[in-house]
């Protein structure tokens, strides 16, 4: 954790929701910038796309009837698959131009 915080990064800030939310159902992941990037696209998809489909529902879809249930919800999953890829790869890029230690290595020093 001390290696996130010299390079200038918060681990839990960005992410409070559903590190909060996973450690409750018992699910312990480490921090965003050290998660890989699969499970930073899962979590990222699974918080943004409900979200994302009540603000459409409540503010667009609604007054379209000609949309069925299935295209919403084809349109709320590839977007909040976009949405789950870019985030990742934006982790993933910040992760590596500061240089983070993978999250195994940081563990395996913990433990010594």
């Amino acid at each position: 954790m001390d290696e996130a915080t010299k390079a200038g990064l918060k681990p839990y800030s960005d992410s409070f929701f559903r590190h909060t939310l996973l450690r409750k159902l018992g699910i312990e992941l480490p921090p965003t910038h050290y998660c890989s990037f699969a499970t930073n696209v899962l979590c990222n998809f699974i918080t943004f796309t409900p979200i994302y489909a009540l603000f459409m529902w409540f503010f667009a879809w609604q007054d379209m009837p000609e949309i069925t249930q299935t295209m919403r919800l084809a349109n709320a999953a590839q977007t909040g698959l976009l949405y789950g890829l870019l985030m990742a790869a934006y982790v993933k890029f910040i992760a590596k131009q500061k240089k983070l230690t993978p999250w195994a290595e940081l563990t395996t020093k913990s433990r010594r």
